[in-house]
């Protein structure tokens, strides 16, 4: 398990960045953990085969009216956050091909805050967020009229799932995979949640207006090009 975060010394700060080409590689299984008090940039690559990826902020910044918010989760155009299945196939020494495909694993992407905070949650055109399954050629043993014979066929693993959440606002314009692995297998989860909570800037103030989520056809873009 790794965990990186950033807490600050006062409400103003606490950041962290995972930048443009910087790659973090776990064993499969692993669970990642990177999370700031107030920003969190991830323009790398975060790899951990059928395992867990979290990022996560939990703003303490105060909201300044008219002015735009700095607490933020933003996962760039470069980014690649990976935990898609895999085949783990095990040494053998009588020819077969034996091993375990594993489904795809869980990410979680959240920006939250304190009362009077306006946490943004944004994934840029050109990130990557892979949960899809896997699939392997293995040997498996199956029962038949004439005993336990072994069989060699494709093994496929289900997909994934993906929890993207935020207080303020969000805006998803990246790639999300989460198809199964292959047939007979189950293809993934999506769940997205805007909480609308009160940014302490008053009842009448934009921010604390009804807020809606829009799921639109086609793509979109907001955020391409956008450097930070």
């Amino acid at each position: 398990q790794l965990t990186l975060r950033s807490s600050g010394t006062d409400a103003e700060t606490g950041s962290l960045t995972v930048g443009t080409g910087a790659r973090i590689e776990t064993p499969a299984l692993s669970s990642v953990t990177l999370s700031a008090a107030n920003r969190l940039l991830v323009d790398g690559e975060v790899h951990a085969a059928g395992g867990n990826i979290a990022l996560a902020i939990d703003a303490r910044q105060q909201a300044t009216p008219d002015v735009a918010t700095t607490t933020t989760l933003w996962v760039g155009e470069h980014a690649r956050l990976d935990v898609s299945g895999q085949a783990i196939l095990a040494p053998t020494t009588n020819g077969l091909r034996q091993g375990n495909v594993l489904a795809g694993g869980r990410i979680t992407l959240a920006a939250k805050g304190a009362s009077g905070t306006e946490p943004v949650l944004v994934l840029q055109q050109g990130a990557q967020i892979d949960a899809a399954g896997a699939s392997a050629v293995l040997d498996r043993a199956v029962l038949t009229d004439g005993g336990v014979r072994w069989q060699r066929g494709e093994v496929a693993s289900n997909g994934g799932s993906v929890a993207i959440e935020a207080n303020r606002a969000l805006v998803t314009e990246g790639h999300i995979d989460l198809h199964a692995g292959g047939t007979g297998a189950s293809g993934g989860t999506l769940a997205v949640t805007l909480t609308a909570g009160g940014s302490g800037l008053g009842t009448d103030a934009p921010e604390n207006q009804l807020r809606e989520l829009r799921v639109a056809a086609g793509p979109t873009v907001r955020t391409a090009g956008i450097a930070l």
